[in-house]
């Protein structure tokens, strides 16, 4: 698929051009500096001046991600795909939008490791950038005018403290048990009123070289060179609350345990 956005993802992440073209002397090697289990924000403002008749938000991450436009959840992904053949989920948002003020925000999980569901990237640009990369493309048409907002610089991003990134796996080829502190992530975040000011702007994921790469032949190198639409229907979520209260059980709080065996 055509892409008018670019990969971005943390700015004060460090970039090794020449660790890409590593792989002409060995076998593919993977970054790991950056460790494993976290959990990245992400959002960008923009405004409407009418509202939307169609609009779909193309979207995939290096990792898992939950997407909403102004608070309202509008989809999760991407579907299982191989990073050289990266799939790109479509979400037909034109009913999240508002004329005036909207907000695009984005959580993502880097699981930085092999999952049933997840595939690291092995060798390639992976030594250049390390784990863990956003695309978005929404594309918009109101009665008046058609607009295109991308993934670039404008869009702001922070690493959240509010999970623990210590915790074991639930199983063999399974995620990370999620260890959530609800009081250190403000539930407007997702909202346009929310203050993302504090938050780093985001940099674009492409790496030119010194005048020496150049010479070697080392070219530009950027993350996810084919991106393909997800042929794979989005899963459908409905709310199912229970239809009665069995029963109510306390439990004694064991913070000298292990997660695991809290729970």
């Amino acid at each position: 698929m055509s892409r008018g956005g670019k990969f971005i993802w943390l700015p004060d992440q460090p970039v090794n051009h020449a660790a890409a073209f590593a792989s002409l002397r060995s076998a593919p090697a993977r970054r790991t500096d950056e460790g494993v289990n976290r959990w990245i924000l992400a959002r960008r403002r923009f405004s409407l001046d009418s509202a939307a008749i169609r609009a779909t938000l193309n979207l995939t991450t290096d990792g898992q991600y939950l997407a909403w436009i102004n608070g309202r959840r509008i989809g999760s992904g991407p579907v299982r795909s191989a990073p050289w053949c990266q799939r790109v989920n479509q979400h037909p948002v034109a009913g999240a939008l508002v004329p005036g003020n909207n907000v695009i925000a984005v959580l993502i999980h880097v699981p930085g490791i092999d999952l049933a569901w997840y595939e690291t990237m092995k060798g390639g640009w992976q030594p250049a950038f390390g784990d863990g990369a956003l695309f978005a493309e929404l594309r918009i048409e109101t009665a008046s005018s058609a607009l295109c907002i991308v993934s670039d610089e404008t869009w702001r991003m922070c690493q959240s403290t509010a999970w623990r990134r210590d915790t074991e796996r639930a199983g063999w080829g399974l995620g990370f048990i999620e260890d959530f502190d609800a009081n250190q992530l403000d539930p407007a975040w997702t909202s346009e009123a929310y203050d993302d000011a504090a938050w780093s702007t985001a940099r674009i994921m492409r790496t030119e070289g010194d005048a020496v790469a150049r010479a070697r032949g080392w070219g530009p190198v950027m993350p996810f060179p084919l991106l393909q639409p997800a042929e794979i229907p989005q899963a459908t979520e409905s709310r199912r609350l229970p239809d009665q209260i069995l029963w109510i059980r306390p439990v004694d709080p064991a913070p000298q345990l292990p997660l695991q065996r809290r729970l």
